[in-house]
């Protein structure tokens, strides 16, 4: 998780607009079963279609936006039990979305703890980018800055994470009007060729 969403205006956000995120969420990931619910915030519905876009331009190119995922239906049900009692707050944690989120789309954590990124560190996620344009902004962003890094473990594709952090960006982020571009969350797949220098990061914290 990134800088943006441990601290500062958009780490805390409207309970009500991430009911509407944990909704859309939930009619994309089985979209057999199409959703009737009207959102708390009408622009989110522009939102959810870039991120559907999105996730459906990647998942040809990009092993991590495989999609269908293989448990759709499971995932929507307990999303859409969610929905309502995100909603019911005045105001979330993205830290606490992220959580209860990635628990109904099957994975549990094993490991969190928070960190100040080092450049080794950075090259450690990013070397193998293939935007290397975007070092110069990204490093700025996060070196030296306080980031949670998290290891999950579940029965399901990493590509519903993947479209967790899109839906986020797309539905929430952009919302807030306080998007540079990036999003809230990195997540990094086991068939990616970091991998293994990422988990002798992770080993030595």
């Amino acid at each position: 998780m990134k800088p943006d969403a441990l601290g500062g205006a958009t780490s805390v956000v409207d309970g009500k607009l991430a009911g509407d995120f944990c909704m859309h969420l939930a009619g994309f990931v089985n979209s057999e079963v199409q959703l009737n619910f009207t959102p708390n915030f009408e622009n989110t519905i522009y939102g959810a279609e870039l991120a559907r876009r999105h996730v459906g331009a990647e998942a040809d190119a990009f092993s991590w936006y495989k999609w269908p995922i293989t448990d759709g239906a499971s995932c929507q049900a307990r999303l859409v039990e969610l929905a309502p009692r995100i909603a019911s707050r005045g105001e979330i944690k993205l830290v606490e979305i992220v959580q209860c989120v990635s628990l109904a789309l099957g994975f549990e954590e094993t490991m969190s703890t928070e960190h100040v990124l080092s450049v080794e560190d950075y090259m450690a996620f990013y070397r193998y980018t293939n935007r290397p344009d975007l070092h110069p902004r990204m490093q700025d962003y996060l070196v030296g800055k306080r980031v949670r890094l998290i290891m999950m473990c579940g029965q399901q594709e990493n590509s519903a994470l993947q479209a967790m952090k899109t839906f986020l960006r797309r539905v929430m982020l952009h919302h807030t009007g306080k998007s540079n571009g990036g999003n809230w969350i990195h997540v990094t797949n086991p068939d990616v060729p970091n991998y293994p220098e990422l988990l002798r990061l992770y080993a030595g914290l």
